[in-house]
């Protein structure tokens, strides 16, 4: 019997991936890109895609596994939502007169996105090749908690954005640093 070659696994992976993956995966780079430059948003925008992120995490209940799992995944997203509101208190932002936002260009939303779309990716493949593996803790564990630690840096960041976009204006919103 003729022995694989080391190519052959990578090539059944993506011979065998859902067409959808390849748009989905040019979104988020797209996503991300754009998130590298300057632009002007909505107030509320920042919200959108760590509520999409984490509607994914959610909807994906079988990362989460039950018990440890998803208790790696919730610590995940306590701290990283965390360091989100830490890191919006230092992202350049401007409030303009008509309450859009005018944020900085960074590159941090296009590694979350990216992370989160591999680390699912890497969860569907093992999934499919080899389920047991996802038992065990170190990986099904460390999946769980890098996604949710992800989704929170995401989800705290969109956060403490609009907070401090609302305290700028004069409205009520709670300091959080």
């Amino acid at each position: 019997m003729p022995t694989p070659s080391l190519l052959s696994l990578p090539i059944a992976i993506v011979q065998h991936t859902p067409l959808w993956v390849w748009p989905l995966l040019a979104f988020v780079i797209f996503m991300g890109l754009r998130a590298t430059r300057d632009r002007t948003v909505r107030l509320f925008q920042p919200l959108i895609v760590p509520l999409i992120f984490l509607a994914i995490s959610l909807t994906s209940g079988s990362m989460l596994g039950d018990g440890v799992f998803a208790l790696l995944w919730v610590i995940g997203l306590g701290c990283g939502a965390l360091a989100g509101l830490w890191l919006a208190n230092r992202l350049a932002m401007q409030v303009l007169p008509d309450r859009r936002l005018r944020l900085g260009g960074q590159w941090l939303s296009l590694c979350l996105s990216l992370t989160i779309f591999v680390s699912h990716f890497a969860f569907s493949v093992l999934a499919a090749v080899a389920p047991t593996v996802l038992d065990l803790l170190q990986v099904g564990g460390a999946l769980s908690l890098l996604v949710g630690l992800c989704s929170g840096v995401f989800l705290g960041r969109g956060v403490g954005i609009v907070l401090r976009a609302l305290r700028a204006e004069g409205r009520y919103a709670p300091e959080l640093r």
